[in-house]
């Protein structure tokens, strides 16, 4: 009973029987003539409960489209495998001001379907459509959703979470394009969740399937399957050229493909892409939204700096799924390409010199016939532990001219001078480093072509304990620039050539800069009676083991004249110091006693060490000394040496038959393997004869 009020009564009432055609009858309590009964209507059941991803979020447009920015709607599906009333669940944060809103009574959804709630729903007419219009399953809710990103919850009629999307932002879908944010469903990684932005994609314009209203900018899958973001599976490359030259234009060409195994090139791919660089440098071209039409685009660019290993990311600007790393390439100089020994290795010094072991360097001729630029050409083996090296930018060589690459080259400063002291064209790296042992060098040109190279294995030419460098028989000394991996390429800087132009204040021997020394040159023969006073005009020594110098010992003068040829570090081997006539004497004959004379004197610096001299006449069978005789060398007996007082050593033989050339040597020893750090000795007045 309810009485009423101003001819009013509100009752609260409950049936326990749902269905259609429920009537219900009211009736005065005190007339009962007065009564009434409502229309038939239906008692319908209340929403139902359920579990975690029962139901799930499965698309949201956030941003509506062009035509209207409210256009905006949200789509959840029925996961459960039965149909669910969601009459009075909720979804947080679609209302306005971040409120919820609820689903309406009797929204019965059959499993595997799909509820799309929207702000509107225009009819099929020319400007009323919506995005939705012609899509089924559609309730019009109060919707007002942030583009910033909201974090959407559904919950059914027990306030038990069902769903969610990421808090905050949101993981996907584009405002710029107008492309729905939908989930990855059963098809597609399974409804995994919805909190994580990993769960979600933007839609795929790939995929190409839309099922929204086309006369809106907007597109997506309302009320259908999602599409699918997994069409594609990989970039392919091409960098052309190969090594692009810095700061000139190359191209990346990129193609997408659906296939791992490329038979199938996603040509409906139409998206744009960012590249960018893995190291420091300028990339620039167009590097910025590229569009990549029927699968395929060709983007030209330039980089500013030199790189090893550039390797570039191609990015799709919408999808973040979709990105590519071009495998790593160079960026070379700006050198030319060349054919087989157009640039030769024509000289090398591998031992560096008596004040410096690392005073080393090579040098390069170009014998092209034209200007060749070397930027950026490489010497394996000339670094560091036999690294490569590189030859630095700007290197134009001219048609005959020699490159010398160097450790070092000093100013024209005494105590500073290197052995390249005034040689033009040097290039300084400190990173050259080369191995008495041997090192096999390999000249290539920018793009790699083998341009000339050294032997491997042990140095064929070149000599440590003279100084003398290592040279390229070339087409005026001979045989040409022949393969230079051969042995017979090379030969030992010759000292009868008279020819010089490293640095008198070094120790080495060379021809940098200039020809190299002709392997054939002779000194013509002295004829018997020879002699040498070591004065400046008389014929000239060698000392075969180092320490040649013009002083005489301590504690002691020249015999005669102002200038004596004398050693220190005496060993205790007569092969550790030996002084020997340059020039190739000529006997008289073969028969008659050869007279031989030299005057040595020790130290009085030596501390009682006591040394030995002796002389070794050396026989040849031509007149450049060259050709050994059988008998190849007679020693006399040594002498002890008095301390400050000459010695003179005589020898007195005659030559092996078929003898007709001779050389002079003079060893000297420190007789009682005593410290020999100090010791030194003179020689004067070499004199030889024969009737």
């Amino acid at each position: 009973n309810q009485a009423m009020s101003n001819g009013t009564a509100t009752l609260s009432v409950r049936s326990n029987t749902q269905g259609l055609g429920q009537i219900i009858t009211a009736r005065d309590s005190i007339y009962p003539q007065i009564v009434g009964s409502s229309a038939a209507f239906e008692v319908v059941p209340e929403g139902d409960a359920a579990l975690l991803r029962q139901v799930v979020i499965s698309e949201v447009n956030y941003f509506g489209n062009a035509q209207a920015d409210a256009d905006e709607w949200i789509e959840v599906r029925n996961v459960s495998g039965a149909t669910l009333n969601l009459a009075g669940w909720t979804i947080e944060a679609a209302g306005a001001g971040a409120g919820s809103i609820t689903i309406a009574t009797a929204t019965f959804v059959d499993d595997g379907e799909y509820l799309v709630i929207a702000d509107r729903q225009g009819p099929d007419v020319d400007g009323m459509r919506t995005s939705l219009t012609g899509v089924s399953g559609v309730q019009i809710a109060s919707l007002s959703i942030a583009n910033g990103g909201e974090h959407l919850v559904l919950r059914d009629v027990a306030n038990t979470l069902i769903d969610e999307t990421p808090d905050p932002g949101w993981p996907a879908g584009s405002n710029l394009v107008d492309y729905t944010m939908e989930r990855r469903d059963a098809l597609h990684g399974g409804y995994t969740d919805g909190a994580l932005d990993g769960a979600w994609y933007t839609w795929s314009s790939i995929d190409g399937v839309s099922t929204t209203s086309p006369d809106t900018s907007d597109s997506g899958t309302p009320g259908a399957t999602n599409s699918n973001p997994d069409l594609f599976n990989h970039f392919r490359f091409t960098v052309n050229p190969a090594s692009p030259i810095v700061g000139q234009d190359f191209t990346l060409t990129v193609e997408a493909f659906e296939s791992a195994d490329e038979s199938t090139p996603l040509t409906n791919y139409a998206g744009t892409i960012t590249v960018s660089e893995s190291v420091p440098g300028s990339l620039s071209g167009q590097v910025l939204s590229q569009a990549i039409v029927a699968g395929s685009a060709t983007l030209t660019m330039q980089f500013s700096s030199l790189a090893s290993a550039l390797s570039l990311t191609v990015s799709d600007d919408l999808y973040t799924q979709i990105t590519g790393v071009v495998p790593s390439f160079s960026i070379i100089d700006t050198g030319d390409n060349a054919a087989l020994r157009d640039v030769v290795i024509n000289e090398v010094n591998w031992f560096g010199n008596a004040g410096s072991t690392n005073d080393e360097w090579i040098e390069l001729r170009n014998i092209s016939g034209a200007a060749l630029d070397l930027s950026g050409w490489t010497i394996d083996g000339l670094g560091a532990g036999s690294a490569g090296l590189a030859i630095a930018s700007n290197t134009i060589l001219a048609d005959g001219a020699y490159l010398l690459i160097a450790d070092r080259q000093g100013a024209d400063v005494d105590g500073s001078r290197s052995s390249l002291t005034g040689v033009a064209n040097v290039q300084v790296n400190s990173t050259v480093a080369l191995t008495n042992a041997g090192d096999a060098l390999t000249l290539r040109d920018i793009d790699g072509t083998l341009i000339d190279q050294t032997p491997a294995g042990a140095w064929p030419a070149g000599d440590a304990g003279s100084a003398r460098t290592m040279e390229r028989r070339d087409a005026v000394t001979g045989g040409g620039y022949g393969d230079g991996s051969l042995i017979g390429a090379w030969y030992t800087w010759n000292p009868f050539d008279a020819r010089d132009t490293t640095s008198a204040d070094s120790s080495d021997h060379g021809t940098p800069g200039a020809d190299n020394s002709d392997p054939n040159a002779i000194l013509a023969p002295l004829s018997l009676p020879y002699a040498s006073g070591f004065e400046a005009s008389d014929p000239a020594f060698e000392s075969l083991t180092g320490g040649l110098v013009t002083l005489p010992p301590a504690g002691t003068s020249a015999r005669t004249g102002s200038n004596i040829a004398a050693t220190d570090s005496v060993t205790t081997t007569f092969t550790g110091r030996q002084l020997q006539s340059v020039h190739c004497l000529v006997l008289n004959d073969d028969t008659s006693i050869v007279n031989a004379s030299a005057f040595a004197m020790a130290s009085t610096a030596n501390g009682g060490n006591g040394l030995r001299a002796r002389i070794k006449l050396l026989w040849f069978t031509d007149n450049a000394c060259a050709t050994a005789h059988t008998s190849a060398s007679t020693s006399a007996a040594s002498l002890a040496l008095v301390e400050g007082s000459y010695t003179q050593l005589l020898f007195a033989l005659a030559p092996p038959s078929g003898a007709t050339h001779m050389k002079i040597r003079v060893e000297v020893q420190d007789d009682n393997a005593g410290s020999s750090t100090g010791d030194d000795y003179a020689l004067d007045d070499v004199a030889v004869s024969q009737p």
